[in-house]
């Protein structure tokens, strides 16, 4: 079946239809978006299930529990961040023109920090500057465009919640809702696949998150120090790019870096200290004590899925291209074992 569907693939290649296939990959992430982020939430707030369950409350009435303080906080969080609205639009206007004026400073070949350089490579640096600089506003438009509406982003977010409380009330039940489509005679390689899917992702997401919450805290607390503004914007945005491999760190870094420029030169050391910090402290400690080899992919394979996320869904696609990856493992891996005689089997 994998190689007709190999031969198939490669004859639609082979007449042109990879607009098509995009297309319809693409179709297919949006529709089950709603899905994945639901078992992203659920997979965050199920150990504050099990734990109450523990103390002997009912499975369903501890998801009410654990959701009712879920939206409580997602509440608080949404109040403070609507209260800092006006605040952060205008540190923004000013953050842009302290760094159109940091770029003029650069460029001054008499007093800037890069008149030591050579003339030839202060012009390539000025123009990789101004170029960045320019295309700010571009790449900001384009990320938004990627969602396509306010309405489609409003909507996925409104729905995954409820797909996330079902599934923390009856698992199984949302497993079989899946197999319905499935013939009898493959339900059970099928239910056998979603668990090990389950059981993956659910390690990833929550050991990912434990991650990007400390790390959040780490550069939260260093920023303060420093005496950063908006430390706590920063900081949140730190956390959030934690669920890109690779690329979310330099961008999460990048932000900081760039506000600080404006504020002077020893502004920047400070906040690429605690830059340096922060990431020698999750290389060394947090990742491999809370996450270790969880994805157990390639870094290559990583890399690659991410830029191919990124270029199909923006940075919403970036933070789903480990997960997807991850799923498809799963099921490649689920193959193979099929394919290996009786006697030969791992156990599942």
């Amino acid at each position: 079946m994998f190689w007709i569907f190999a031969a198939l693939l490669s004859a639609l290649l082979l007449r042109g239809a990879l607009p098509v296939l995009t297309a319809l990959l693409f179709f297919v992430l949006k529709v089950s978006l709603p899905f994945l982020l639901a078992l992203f939430v659920a997979y965050l707030l199920e150990p504050g299930v099990r734990a109450l369950e523990r103390r002997g409350l009912e499975r369903r009435r501890a998801a009410q529990i654990v959701y009712a303080f879920f939206f409580l906080l997602a509440g608080l969080a949404l109040a403070a961040a609507v209260f800092r609205l006006d605040a952060l639009a205008t540190g923004a206007q000013s953050f842009l023109h302290r760094l159109a004026a940091s770029f003029e400073e650069l460029g001054d070949g008499t007093n800037g920090p890069l008149a030591a350089l050579p003339p030839s490579l202060r012009a390539e640096v000025l123009r990789w500057g101004s170029h960045l600089y320019a295309r700010l506003p571009e790449l900001t438009v384009a990320q938004v465009e990627k969602l396509d509406s306010l309405w489609n982003f409003v909507f996925v977010f409104t729905l995954s919640p409820f797909i996330a409380y079902f599934y923390l009330v009856d698992a199984e039940a949302f497993f079989r809702f899946f197999a319905l489509g499935v013939p009898p005679a493959w339900r059970a390689t099928f239910a056998h696949l979603l668990f090990r899917i389950d059981g993956r992702l659910a390690r990833y997401v929550r050991g990912l998150a434990y991650v990007a919450v400390l790390e959040g805290l780490i550069v939260y607390v260093g920023y303060r120090l420093v005496g950063l503004p908006f430390a706590l914007v920063f900081a949140v945005l730190t956390a959030v790019f934690e669920f890109v491999p690779f690329v979310g760190p330099v961008l999460a870094a990048a932000l900081p870096l760039l506000y600080a420029v404006p504020l002077g030169w020893s502004k920047v050391l400070s906040v690429f200290a605690v830059v340096l910090v922060a990431q020698l402290v999750e290389n060394n400690l947090l990742s491999p004590l809370i996450s270790g080899k969880v994805t157990d992919l390639h870094p290559l394979a990583i890399l690659t899925a991410v830029l191919v996320g990124g270029e199909l869904l923006g940075f919403l696609g970036m933070v789903l291209a480990v997960p997807v990856s991850l799923v498809v493992r799963e099921v490649v891996s689920v193959r193979d074992y099929l394919r290996v005689p009786e006697g030969g089997r791992p156990s599942p």
